[in-house]
């Protein structure tokens, strides 16, 4: 076979890996694919597609939020020490969405965890940020 038909074929067979490898997936199919990993206990594959999806996207897409709390989830799991920063972050930020809930929410996902010093930061700052809710 001459060498430039080598190099052809070579060339063809790596772009078919490549595309087969899913590289080029959207943010919200790799959103989907972080929250089923999620939901199996796959935390390290979880927040690695949270965090591939949150590349692809800006805080104005709507799956921006899901695929962010998504990765704070995760990370609870791999990296509590980011996640609490992570979404301490998310919160402070003056354009955030963060409710009451996704505090309890997060504060439960540590103390589920045993995460409990990282549970009542949490909460305690859930408390402070949003001081008339009922939760």
């Amino acid at each position: 076979m001459p060498t430039q038909m080598k190099n052809d074929l070579l060339l063809t067979l790596a772009l078919c890996f490549v595309t087969s490898c899913g590289g080029g997936s959207d943010p919200k199919t790799l959103t989907n694919d972080g929250s089923a990993a999620l939901g199996a206990g796959k935390y390290a594959e979880a927040a690695e597609s949270f965090e591939g999806a949150l590349a692809g996207m800006d805080a104005a897409n709507p799956d921006w939020m899901r695929a962010k709390m998504g990765l704070v989830e995760a990370l609870v799991h791999t990296d509590p020490a980011r996640a609490k920063t992570e979404f301490l972050a998310l919160a402070r930020a003056g354009t955030s969405k963060v409710t009451d809930r996704d505090f309890a929410l997060i504060g439960q996902k540590f103390g589920q965890a045993g995460k409990l010093t990282e549970a009542a930061e949490i909460l305690n700052a859930g408390m402070e940020m949003h001081a008339a809710s009922p939760q």
